[in-house]
Order: C-alpha cells, then sequence, then structure tokens
C-alpha cells in the first residue's frame, strides 16, 4: 500500500489524492480481506470530508450531521467484480488437486499389486531388485503428472494470461513443479512402506495431501498461523510449490533467488527415499514370500 507524502493534508484541502493498493491475487483471500478494509476507511473518509463541506454551507453540525446520515446506500455484490475466478482457479486450487491426484495414482499403482496378489510378477520383471521395480512402475505415472503441469503452466499463464512479469521463466515454473511431484512420489513410497495395509496407505495418502490448501497461506498468512499450524505447513510440498509459483508469478525471480525451495524441495525427496526404501524393500519381501505361500497352500 503506497500513501503519497501529504496525503492527509490533501484530503483535508479536498484538492484530492489517492492511494496505490497493490494485491498479490495469489493470496486471493487475505489481499480481499485488505481491500475491503481499505475500501471501509475511505468510505469513512469520504463521509467524514463531506460533513466539513457541508458545514461550510451554513448548515451547523446538525444539519451536517443529518445531510451525512440521510444518504444510505446499498450495494449488493456478487463477486469481486475487480478478481477473475480463473486467477483463484489457476494459483492455488489447480495445483492442489494436480497434487492430490498424483500421489493417490502414485500409492493406487504400488498397492495394486498387493491387492491383486501380483507382487512376485512384478518383483520378476525387475529380478527381484525392489528400486528398479518401484522405478518402473512410477516413473511413467511421474511422466504423465509431468505433462498434466505443464498444460497447467500453459493455461494458466500462457492462454489465460496471468504472467504477471515477462521477465518470469516458465521453465523454472515447471522445475518447480516437477520436483514437488517427485516429492509426492518418493512420500508415496514412504507411505506404503509403513502402512501395515494398502487400504490404510490409501487413507494415509489422502489424510496427507487432502488438508494442504488450508495450510499454503492461501486463505489465512503464514505468520498469523500458530507456531504448530506454521510449522505443519512448512512440510507439505504444496506449501512450497505456491511458493516458488508466487516468485515467478509475481516476481520473475530467478533460480538462484529460489535457493530455499528447491532446497527444502531436495531434502523433502531424500528424507523420505532413505526412510522409505529399505522399510518398503522389507516389508514387499515379506508380502511376496507370503504370497508364494499362499499360492503353494492353494495349489496343494
Amino acid at each position: 500500500i503506497e500513501v503519497p507524502e501529504g496525503y492527509m493534508k490533501e484530503q483535508y484541502k479536498g484538492t484530492g489524492s489517492s492511494l496505490s493498493v497493490y494485491l498479490d491475487e495469489n493470496r486471493y483471500a487475505v489481499a480481499g480481506t485488505i481491500q475491503t478494509s481499505i475500501a471501509t476507511i475511505m468510505s469513512a473518509m469520504t463521509l467524514q470530508n463531506m460533513a466539513k463541506v457541508t458545514l461550510l454551507t451554513g448548515s451547523g453540525v446538525s444539519g451536517a450531521e443529518r445531510i451525512v446520515s440521510g444518504v444510505h446506500s446499498d450495494f449488493y455484490a456478487l463477486g469481486n467484480m475487480q478478481f477473475s475466478f480463473l486467477a483463484f482457479l489457476g494459483s492455488n486450487l489447480m495445483p492442489g488437486v494436480i497434487m492430490l491426484a498424483a500421489v493417490l495414482s502414485f500409492v493406487t499403482a504400488i498397492v495394486r499389486e498387493v491387492y491383486l496378489y501380483r507382487i512376485n510378477e512384478w518383483l520378476d520383471t525387475a529380478q527381484h531388485y525392489v528400486t528398479a521395480a518401484l522405478c518402473g512402475k512410477l516413473l511413467p505415472h511421474y511422466f504423465f503428472y509431468c505433462l498434466v503441469i505443464l498444460a497447467y503452466i500453459g493455461l494458466f499463464a500462457g492462454v489465460s494470461g496471468f504472467t504477471a512479469l515477462k521477465a518470469s521463466s516458465l521453465f523454472i515454473w515447471f522445475i518447480c513443479g516437477a520436483a514437488c511431484l517427485l516429492v509426492m512420489l518418493t512420500c508415496a513410497i514412504l507411505i506404503c512402506g509403513i502402512a501395515p495395509t494398502w487400504r490404510f496407505s490409501l487413507v494415509v495418502a489422502s489424510g496427507f495431501a487432502a488438508p494442504a490448501l488450508p495450510f499454503t497461506g492461501f486463505s489465512m498468512p503464514l505468520d498469523s498461523m500458530s507456531d504448530i499450524a506454521r510449522t505443519f505447513s512448512k512440510c507439505l510440498p504444496l506449501t512450497w510449490f505456491i511458493e516458488g509459483q508466487t516468485q515467478q508469478w509475481t516476481l520473475g525471480a530467478d533460480i538462484w533467488d529460489m535457493g530455499t525451495t528447491f532446497g527444502v524441495f531436495l531434502l523433502m525427496i531424500f528424507i523420505p527415499l532413505i526412510l522409505g526404501i529399505p522399510v518398503f524393500r522389507w516389508k514387499y519381501r515379506i508380502f511376496a514370500k507370503r504370497e508364494l505361500e499362499a499360492e503353494a497352500d492353494h495349489v496343494s
């Protein structure tokens, strides 16, 4: 919010002066609240100036109050006419839905072999190398959602024309989205590794991704959250994708300026892999052994 020098003096003189308010539509709920507050303040100042001008006509204080308060206007807005629904849809809702769909797709691709009793058949294709089996299973899904992210950026920044700065790099924007998808992939491996059953894996994956939107700073500023909520929000990959998207969309940041964002993504990628791969390998080898024993019992 830019307040020009001598603003109040100009208001009292009646010569006119204007405020400049810049709102980040990537945080539209917060920006809308600020815009409403500013409009309320400016309305009150307008009424105050009107009363002062009315006093000059000789109507007195009571007459001025009667004139000012005697005029009412009712305005029923069906929506913020200065805000585009496409900006809201593209900046937060669509990435959240894409990331939720991605993690559910990754988990479903893994657990499908469990409930179809095809673990040994799956591992045989990779000569029982669990990491290779996971790569073969998940990479096609990963590349598909990378294309979805690319299409999303193309629609949001290209067709809709919501790129605020020409200096912003759509390539860096895409790399940020691909990194967030990679975090979802590694978290899916960790979830499938620690969850006792395939049904529980799907429940944990939904619980991991679904509450991301309220904690991205979209509807409530991160600084206004409690320490626990703010810490939790920093553990969600979508929070960092929205951060990186904002850096590109509104600031046109270079990749070197986004070191913190990509550094956090690297941590979120490697920590689930380091913890998840050993547990997953141990667990699914047990599942494969049980599957063979069940087939042997069925044959006998």
